[in-house]
């Protein structure tokens, strides 16, 4: 595995996937399999200011297409989140990369 440090940024490649980790207002995770981008927002507590999750969401979808969904750290409001977008809890996130990875 390589690891490179810049911009708030953690790039690992490791099985030839690319894997970004920002601290910014980017997705937490961003990865490319094919050429092809796809992200992951973590939540650790529902959002009490609707407007900006709304506007999170919308950069989403307008970015990654379908290519994303939110994690929870909390799997108690998973159901929440999933109302309103792709939505999995920290015990799934494997599975659900694996998945992808699997069907491109």
């Amino acid at each position: 595995m390589r690891l490179g440090i810049g911009c708030n940024t953690l790039m690992r490649w490791r099985h030839g996937i690319k894997i970004n980790l920002y601290e910014t207002s980017r997705p937490d995770i961003v990865f490319e399999i094919n050429k092809k981008e796809y992200a992951i927002e973590t939540e650790k507590a529902i959002k009490h200011h609707k407007k900006l999750l709304k506007e999170k969401i919308e950069t989403l979808n307008k970015t990654y297409g379908k290519n994303w969904f939110f994690v929870v750290t909390d799997r108690k409001i998973a159901s929440k989140y999933s109302k309103i977008a792709p939505t999995t809890d920290k015990r799934y996130v494997k599975s659900g990369v694996n998945k992808i990875v699997k069907r491109k």
